[in-house]
């Protein structure tokens, strides 16, 4: 039986993924926890969603040819420059900064404005500062590495972003790699809208848009 282990975004939900194993996030304490767990549950595919397309990154790094598919949401592939890494390191400083001090409510104000996200609606979470906060220090991008090397020479990886997504799919572009569009959202694509094109990712690794 085939297994696929699903990992949500920052702010994300678990239970936004009913038809894999969805692994919570937010209970980690560090990358180590993580990569035990899901060894142990020996998957041959893994699909992530944005900050968790970048652990599924991670993962498949280590696990290597266990892994029949790797589905990357709208995931980054990493930072290619030391002056890329510095700004990033700043940015997420100053997030931290504000998990620790602004209230929920003035926090996700200010996350759901970036433009990223414009052509989103506005996420909701009901976790704890200290979840929020373990989760944005699980892999910053900062620390993360470029992980284009070994996508490039992949077949075992598909990739799929938001039709306004604009950042993502510039650097799908960049990789020369066919990607999919999932139409009508931004950046924000695990939607009920979306549930079959994304399934048929997952069970069929089907790509419907080429670099344009």
């Amino acid at each position: 039986m085939t297994k696929t282990v699903a990992l949500h975004g920052f702010l994300g939900d678990y239970r936004q993924w009913n038809d894999y194993i969805p692994l919570d996030l937010y209970k980690y304490k560090n990358l180590t926890e993580l990569e035990e767990e899901v060894k142990l549950i020996a998957p041959s595919k893994i699909v992530g969603y944005s900050m968790g397309g970048r652990l599924a990154l991670h993962l498949a790094s280590l696990m290597g040819e266990q892994l029949e598919r790797i589905i990357i949401l709208g995931g980054n592939l990493g930072l290619e420059s030391k002056d890329e890494i510095k700004k990033r390191i700043i940015w997420e400083e100053g997030w931290i900064k504000k998990i620790e001090t602004l209230s929920a409510d003035a926090f996700l104000n200010d996350w759901n404005q970036q433009t990223v996200f414009s052509n989103d609606m506005p996420i909701k979470t009901t976790r704890s500062r200290e979840e929020i906060l373990r989760l944005f220090n699980l892999f910053p991008l900062s620390k993360q590495p470029n992980f284009r090397p070994m996508v490039e020479s992949k077949d075992r990886f598909v990739f799929a972003a938001g039709e306004y997504d604009h950042k993502y799919i510039k650097q799908y572009q960049e990789i020369n790699r066919t990607f999919s569009l999932i139409k009508g959202c931004g950046h924000r694509i695990l939607l009920d809208k979306n549930k079959n094109q994304i399934e048929k990712l997952i069970c069929q690794g089907e790509t419907h848009v080429g670099n344009r």
